[in-house]
């Protein structure tokens, strides 16, 4: 699923051999994991964070890609530019524990972006659901939050695209 979803992230689908002159491909993708204890059941072989894996390693050389893990709190942060082995270490050190922060996760998610002017910005984000947080006021305020995260996204030209994970829909 995030392999295809790829395609979209990429505007420009250049060859090797046309990458010349003007035509720039460069870009930024920031994947965003949802890692609170309800993915233990959704993901139990882990194929959300093998998928981002593979994507990693399926971009073009010319894109850059980080990485937020969030739960109650953020579980990782992985800036754009960060060498394949120490992305490698960061995601096979993630678990699935505690409530959702989606408004968190989306915030530290567009705060990555450069400002390099980088011609392509897209998240894609990995998750089995809704905001949950331990009480009313704080689950608020992490939709506050997310919504304002999004408006920032879209005002800065990122593009994003949720990933649904799972199959047991307990509040469609």
């Amino acid at each position: 699923t995030t392999a295809v979803l790829l395609i979209f992230c990429v505007k420009e689908n250049i060859r090797g051999e046309e990458k010349s002159g003007n035509i720039s491909s460069s870009g930024e993708i920031i994947f965003i994991l949802d890692t609170r204890a309800s993915m233990n059941a959704q993901d139990r072989d882990r194929e959300a964070i093998d998928a981002i894996r593979q994507a990693v390693y399926s971009l073009p050389s010319d894109y850059r890609v980080g990485l937020v893990a969030y739960n109650t709190d953020i579980q990782t942060v992985i800036v754009p530019g960060t060498p394949a082995a120490q992305m490698e270490e960061m995601l096979a050190g993630i678990t699935y524990t505690g409530y959702t922060n989606a408004g968190e996760g989306l915030a530290q998610a567009v705060g990555l972006f450069s400002e390099s002017g980088a011609s392509d910005r897209c998240i894609v984000m990995l998750t089995d659901g809704e905001i949950d947080m331990p009480d009313s006021r704080a689950r608020e305020a992490s939709r506050a939050l997310y919504s304002e995260a999004a408006l920032q996204a879209r005002e800065r030209g990122v593009r994003m695209y949720i990933v649904a994970i799972g199959t047991e829909l307990s509040d469609p």
